[in-house]
Protein backbone atom coordinates (compact mmCIF):
# COMPACT_ATOMS: atom_id res chain seq x y z
CA UNK A 1 0.00 0.00 0.00
CA UNK A 2 1.16 3.51 -0.77
CA UNK A 3 2.40 5.74 2.00
CA UNK A 4 1.18 9.29 2.41
CA UNK A 5 4.52 10.43 0.97
CA UNK A 6 3.85 8.37 -2.18
CA UNK A 7 0.32 9.76 -2.42
CA UNK A 8 1.55 13.32 -1.94
CA UNK A 9 4.22 12.96 -4.63
CA UNK A 10 1.89 11.29 -7.12
CA UNK A 11 -1.05 13.66 -6.62
CA UNK A 12 1.05 16.83 -6.39
CA UNK A 13 4.18 16.31 -8.48
CA UNK A 14 4.67 20.08 -8.69
CA UNK A 15 4.89 20.56 -4.91
CA UNK A 16 7.96 22.44 -3.77
CA UNK A 17 10.21 21.00 -1.10
CA UNK A 18 9.27 23.56 1.54
CA UNK A 19 5.56 22.75 1.33
CA UNK A 20 6.30 19.04 1.05
CA UNK A 21 8.37 19.24 4.24
CA UNK A 22 5.61 21.20 6.00
CA UNK A 23 2.90 18.69 5.06
CA UNK A 24 4.96 15.64 5.94
CA UNK A 25 5.95 17.36 9.19
CA UNK A 26 2.30 17.83 10.12
CA UNK A 27 1.53 14.21 9.31
CA UNK A 28 4.67 12.98 11.10
CA UNK A 29 3.95 15.11 14.16
CA UNK A 30 2.14 12.32 15.90
CA UNK A 31 -1.09 14.29 15.97
CA UNK A 32 -3.93 11.94 16.73
CA UNK A 33 -6.02 12.46 13.65
CA UNK A 34 -9.45 10.91 14.16
CA UNK A 35 -10.44 10.81 10.51
CA UNK A 36 -9.69 12.10 7.04
CA UNK A 37 -11.59 15.29 7.81
CA UNK A 38 -9.06 16.20 10.50
CA UNK A 39 -6.24 15.62 8.04
CA UNK A 40 -8.09 17.88 5.61
CA UNK A 41 -8.47 20.53 8.32
CA UNK A 42 -4.74 20.36 9.00
CA UNK A 43 -3.37 20.39 5.45
CA UNK A 44 -6.26 20.73 3.00
CA UNK A 45 -5.82 24.45 2.48
CA UNK A 46 -2.15 24.01 1.65
CA UNK A 47 -2.95 21.19 -0.76
CA UNK A 48 -5.57 23.32 -2.50
CA UNK A 49 -2.99 26.07 -2.96
CA UNK A 50 -0.50 23.55 -4.36
CA UNK A 51 -3.03 22.03 -6.75
CA UNK A 52 -3.47 25.38 -8.52
CA UNK A 53 -7.09 24.67 -9.47
CA UNK A 54 -6.32 21.22 -10.89
CA UNK A 55 -8.21 19.59 -8.01
CA UNK A 56 -11.45 20.63 -6.36
CA UNK A 57 -12.30 20.46 -2.67
CA UNK A 58 -13.77 16.96 -2.97
CA UNK A 59 -10.59 15.73 -4.67
CA UNK A 60 -8.49 17.19 -1.87
CA UNK A 61 -10.75 15.63 0.79
CA UNK A 62 -10.40 12.25 -0.93
CA UNK A 63 -6.61 12.59 -1.03
CA UNK A 64 -6.58 13.53 2.66
CA UNK A 65 -8.67 10.45 3.44
CA UNK A 66 -6.23 8.28 1.49
CA UNK A 67 -3.32 9.76 3.44
CA UNK A 68 -5.19 9.32 6.74
CA UNK A 69 -5.72 5.65 5.93
CA UNK A 70 -1.96 5.19 5.54
CA UNK A 71 -1.40 6.72 8.98
CA UNK A 72 -3.57 4.10 10.64
CA UNK A 73 -1.46 1.16 9.55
Amino acid sequence: MATYVDILKSEFPEIDSELFDYITGVLDSGADFEDGEEVYDAIGGVLQDVSADSKNEDDIRDICLQMFNTLKL
